[in-house]
């Protein structure tokens, strides 16, 4: 199979909504089609047989399905992953972030809550969430059974009750692959700083009248104070500093860029780039990418988050197969698995003191891990867990540590002096990214 490249990460549209109906039976994902000798419907998706309400859309969402082909392809999936990825949200969804299915199902993929796959339940609609929890099984399933056909792969991962629907749907998963891969990108989303000092306003980024548009991005201070936001959109890397009035200027050397992760080192930039699943690093005196990698192998990466240390030590902290890695620039780059993280879908990395404090999203629920010993401790109030789909974490100049946590659309603030009371920060809805950095007070980067 020979899929066109293309890698971008996207907004997530939920565009049904419906009372979820009791109906079928106890397995992860919601069944395939009960009747699917029913030529009359057997082009209809799962959701609509097991729940008669769930009204599903006839043609796939195409803003799901270029987010779907990003997030494996940044993981370095091979083909026979990549086209059973696309034969379930097809079989399942008909490819749409579906709020209603069997029962609690829910999402592209149909996965249930009450099963283990998201918790809280509002994480089976963040796609990129539902796209790594299914690419965390299918991968190994891959891997041990090498015969298996796309189809069987992906029963492998649903546990359908009529798992020839699979490999029924090759020829649309295909056309579906090829329209992400090669199709033209819808735009990203304008990026929103805000900052502790003036009570949260947030206020538009951009140079000239034009917004600043992001589908990622890393926000980081230089020596002499500058804030200089990285962005990826449609796939190249753009920088914009506060002190060029956010002029955003393509970097030059980065394409098919699906995650990035800034750093200020000495009195410049650098930055990691994932690209094709590789991770890449570039300097800003001269932005030629090279490869990160130990005795010629690459290291790979759904996500990363870099760090410096006080000794000036670079390192990388990146996810692969829902698993957190480290490595680091004094050692060449040797990528060391670290040990008790698990089932990782967004890391959050800071220099605390003379060590790294690292901050995970584990099951939808926020974990804090210090590299003296790696043993993850839940982050929470009074019992109460903090929960995210993405954050990003700063130290203040007194040490306290802050975790920006974006979940629901909203971004909350939660600080170690306070015992991690998770606060509501006003005036932030319908986020789905952010950034954090501390100049005097924080700052954030939000889209």
């Amino acid at each position: 199979m020979s899929f066109v490249s293309g890698r971008n990460r996207l907004r997530v549209l939920v565009v049904a909504s419906a009372a979820v109906v009791g109906l079928g039976l106890g397995v992860p994902a919601a069944m395939a089609d009960p009747t699917p000798s029913n030529s009359a419907s057997s082009h209809s998706a799962n959701a609509e047989f097991f729940d008669i309400q769930c009204a599903v859309p006839p043609n796939h969402d195409p803003a799901v399905t270029r987010q779907l082909y990003a997030i494996g392809e940044s993981r370095g999936i091979n083909d026979k992953v990549m086209l059973a990825m696309f034969e379930t949200g097809w079989v399942e969804s008909h490819m749409q972030n579906l709020n209603c299915g069997d029962r609690d199902s829910l999402g592209v993929f149909q996965q249930r809550p009450s099963q283990g796959w998201c918790d809280p339940a509002s994480l089976c609609l963040d796609v990129a969430h539902a796209t790594n929890k299914f690419l965390d099984r299918a991968i190994p399933n891959d891997r041990n059974n090498p015969h298996y056909t796309p189809g069987q792969l992906a029963q492998s991962v649903q546990i359908s009750a009529f798992p020839d629907r699979y490999d029924a749907a090759e020829a649309k998963a295909r056309e579906m692959i090829a329209e992400a891969g090669g199709g033209t990108l819808p735009p990203s989303t304008p990026v929103y700083e805000t900052a502790s000092g003036n009570g949260w306003q947030p206020m538009l980024v951009g140079f000239d009248g034009q917004p600043l548009y992001a589908g990622t991005m890393s926000a980081v201070v230089r020596a002499d104070g500058t804030k200089i936001i990285y962005s990826v959109r449609d796939g190249r890397l753009y920088e914009a500093a506060s002190n060029t009035g956010w002029r955003n200027l393509q970097v030059p050397n980065h394409d098919q860029v699906s995650a990035v992760s800034a750093v200020a080192h000495g009195d410049g930039i650098v930055v990691y780039t994932v690209r094709g699943g590789a991770v890449y690093e570039a300097g800003s005196g001269t932005w030629q990418p090279m490869l990160v990698g130990h005795n010629g192998q690459p290291l790979y990466a759904s996500t990363i988050s870099a760090v410096v240390r006080a000794d000036g030590t670079k390192i990388i902290y990146s996810v692969r197969d829902g698993r957190l890695h480290e490595a680091a620039s004094n050692t060449g780059w040797r990528n060391l698995q670290v040990p008790n993280h698990d089932q990782v879908s967004a890391v959050s990395a800071v220099a605390h003191g003379d060590g790294i404090v690292v901050y995970t999203v584990r099951g939808g629920a926020v974990y804090e891990a210090g590299n003296h010993n790696w043993q993850p401790m839940l982050v929470g109030h009074n019992g109460q867990p903090l929960y995210a789909s993405t954050i990003s974490a700063v130290v203040r100049a007194d040490g306290t540590k802050i975790i920006y946590t974006v979940r629901d659309g909203r971004v909350y603030e939660a600080a170690s002096n306070t015992g991690w009371v998770n606060l509501q920060v006003p005036n932030l809805n319908g986020v789905t990214t952010v950034a954090a950095i501390q100049t005097g007070g924080t700052v954030l980067y939000t889209r």
